[in-house]
């Protein structure tokens, strides 16, 4: 094999081996959520005054008081965005929207990938798919010849967060005995991290968008910290992207979940 053959398979090999390594080890890009909205027909695109209704998740041992106080100040900041406003003290507001968050139990999972397989020598990656330090030059690395499965098993804890807006209980809906929730909006992410606290923010971020809205099918969104509606909801700073009631489809949150 001579050199330039020889670098291009040890180019091919490398890109291979992060590629794999990265998704054992959970490096990626983001924190992946699942977002599906609804709207009921008919339905206004938002009343424009609301009161928050905290949720029995939110209430319970799983979020301590002061990240019940930062969801809620969250999503207040989440509802100016999309034109909606709290109803002063004493004043009726047209919706009672409800705030949920909370965490499922933690459940086994299997994951299942590919490393490659080689011909001949030690090969250059191990058992569960890195790199080996000890792989030796590019010149004696071999041919790959196929692909192996690579079998994990890991633990994954499901994480929500659910709005949903109804007409206020001292308001006409309700009077005339309309009990249909108008819209909501649920954010859901299963993962190896059990950091509730940590992905809150996250969550509130990527159910922004959506409000009063519907996505049809389960909407895909990856989210970060330096997102520019996560620094919106912790700042006050910038803009996101879709801030205007009747703005048109949302559009996808990117970049990863480290800060």
């Amino acid at each position: 094999m001579n050199t330039t053959s020889s670098l291009r398979s040890s180019s091919a090999l490398c890109v291979a081996t992060v590629v794999v390594a990265g998704f054992l080890c959970g490096c990626t890009t983001g924190a992946r959520f699942t977002v599906q909205a609804e709207r009921r027909d008919g339905a206004p695109v938002a009343a424009p005054s609301y009161r928050l209704k905290p949720g029995s998740g939110l209430t319970a041992s799983g979020a301590s008081p002061a990240l019940s106080a930062q969801v809620q100040r969250d999503v207040r900041a989440a509802l100016a965005s999309r034109g909606l406003y709290a109803a002063p003290e004493g004043v009726v507001p047209n919706l009672e929207i409800t705030v949920d968050l909370g965490q499922g139990p933690a459940r086994s999972k299997t994951l299942r990938h590919t490393a490659p397989v080689y011909a001949e020598g030690s090969p250059p990656v191990s058992r569960n798919g890195e790199l080996r330090r000890d792989g030796g030059s590019a010149a004696s690395m071999p041919r790959k010849i196929g692909e192996r499965e690579i079998v994990q098993v890991v633990t994954v804890h499901p994480k929500y967060l659910r709005l949903t807006a109804h007409p206020s209980r001292s308001g006409a809906g309700r009077r005339s005995g309309e009990s249909a929730a108008l819209w909501s909006v649920s954010v859901t992410n299963e993962d190896e991290s059990s950091d509730l606290a940590g992905y809150a923010r996250l969550m509130v971020a990527a159910a922004m968008d959506w409000i009063g809205r519907t996505t049809g099918a389960p909407t895909e969104v990856t989210m970060s910290h330096r997102d520019e509606r996560v620094v919106f909801l912790a700042h006050g700073t910038g803009r996101p992207s879709q801030v205007a009631v009747d703005a048109g489809t949302p559009s996808s949150a990117r970049s990863g979940i480290d800060g």
